[in-house]
């Protein structure tokens, strides 16, 4: 079995050789590497050229985006089956053997793992494995970890050059609901940086994934009224996310306001992206989180940025103020801290910030 990867690049000079020695280094002897570069002026091209003995194709002419790169790296590839990883991510070990051990041994037509997400002090947090029915409204097959084989492109097509930054989600939803077969690998496949396309334009990606998604609603095989309304739920939580990284004070002011006494110290509920992001801004605003808590036992006494992940059961004494950083099922966790009867705990989810800010974004 051949399988072709595909590096797409542009001014990448400071991390295309880490993806390229990621690549060149698996151990799966039946690669074919090809590198699709939007004519780079830094300095790219010079080590792609370090590397051409071990490239297979390498082209660098101007492009009309990564969509379209992308495209130009699906005509040329040969292969069985087809990976396409950025310029600034990175494959783990040996992981091209392990895809294609799964594309040997089952009926699998796309196979996709977990990423490493790597912020930009060098912190690396682990996607989650969302239910694959969640692509209705939310990109949930990480893009750098998926591997498909050629004749589903052949088949359904490549990528929607129409959509500039979310056109790898209408490509997954587009699969998804052709029923293509996906394989999902329990494992970290690739790490991936933060700061690209989809990152840096959080609110235009929030806006085309949101279109993508009502324009396939039609395709829904059950209530299309409760897609529609998690449709709406991820766009805001997007648009949330993307404002409170350009004006962090926006959390804080709400909090204040809803908070009477609110001193500047508070428990976040939840250890998952929405736990994270949010502990980012706190710092960002000089607000102390003085611990996280998780219903989740495996995470009891780990540590989070030097925090002790805590059971439930502690805030059934605890004086304070919590956010339970959790989407979808705060409401949940919010009857669970009322059984707990402590009239010195306050607690707001991260559903009911974005319901009220969003009315301003």
């Amino acid at each position: 079995m051949r399988i072709s990867i595909i590096t797409v690049s542009f001014n990448a000079v400071k991390t295309i050789e880490q993806t390229i020695k990621s690549v060149i280094t698996q151990s799966y002897e039946n690669i074919e590497y090809l590198i699709i570069d939007g004519q780079s002026t830094d300095g790219t091209g010079e080590i792609i050229q370090k590397y051409e003995n071990t490239i297979d194709y390498f082209v660098s002419e101007p492009d009309e985006g990564i969509y379209d790169a992308m495209n130009k790296g699906l005509r040329k590839a040969t292969g069985d089956v087809i990976g396409i990883i950025n310029s600034d991510d990175w494959y783990e070990p040996d992981v091209i053997s392990k895809i294609a051990r799964v594309f040997k041994t089952t009926d699998a037509e796309l196979v996709y793992g977990k990423i490493g997400i790597v912020n930009d002090k060098g912190d690396i947090s682990i996607s989650a494995n969302e239910p694959l029915n969640q692509l209705w409204h939310s990109m949930v097959t990480p893009h750098p970890s998926v591997f498909v084989r050629r004749e589903i492109y052949d088949k359904y097509g490549v990528f929607n050059t129409k959509f500039r930054i979310a056109a790898d989600y209408e490509l997954m939803l587009r699969f998804y609901i052709a029923g293509v077969k996906f394989r999902y690998m329990d494992m970290v496949t690739v790490n991936f940086r933060t700061g690209g396309v989809s990152s840096t334009r959080a609110v235009e990606c929030a806006e085309e994934t949101k279109t993508i998604s009502l324009s396939y609603l039609e395709r829904f095989p059950g209530n299309k009224e409760i897609v529609e309304e998690w449709i709406k739920k991820k766009y805001y939580g997007s648009k949330f996310m993307a404002m409170c990284n350009e004006k962090p004070l926006l959390l804080v002011n709400y909090l204040n306001v809803r908070f009477k006494r609110f001193r500047n110290e508070i428990i976040i509920f939840g250890t998952g992206i929405w736990g994270e992001h949010c502990y980012d801004l706190f710092r960002q605003c000089n607000i102390r989180v003085i611990a996280f808590v998780d219903n989740n036992k495996d995470k009891w006494g780990v540590k989070i940025h030097d925090i002790y992940v805590e059971n439930p059961r502690l805030l059934e004494e605890t004086r304070g103020y919590v956010l339970i950083a959790v989407r979808y099922s705060g409401m949940e966790i919010g009857r669970q801290l009322e059984n707990y009867n402590n009239k010195f705990l306050q607690w707001i989810t991260i559903d009911e910030i974005i319901s009220r800010i969003s009315m301003i974004i």
